[in-house]
């Protein structure tokens, strides 16, 4: 399973106000309130468990967690990045 598969799996399974609501990759997650602020919380926690990532403070920015899609992306660049 892709990390955008999971990363989608679990918004949907674990977060969706409306669970009923069917959600894509590109559908918006904070502007259109399909998760809320405790939702985003609970989704950097898995990002951080699943993947191994640690988001900074000043990385939690709607530009990066738009939607699956972008947040899949924005992983992307934390798992590329060497630690310094």
């Amino acid at each position: 399973m892709s990390r955008t598969d999971l990363i989608l799996e679990f918004v949907v399974d674990e977060l969706l106000l409306d669970p009923d609501e069917g959600l894509t990759v590109d559908d918006e997650l904070l502007a259109s309130e399909r998760i809320d602020s405790l939702g985003l919380m609970r989704l950097i926690a898995f990002l951080g468990d699943e993947f191994d990532v640690t988001v900074p403070y000043d990385e939690i920015l709607i530009e990066n967690f738009r939607d699956v899609r972008t947040i899949a992306d924005y992983l992307a660049t934390k798992l590329t990045v060497a630690p310094s």
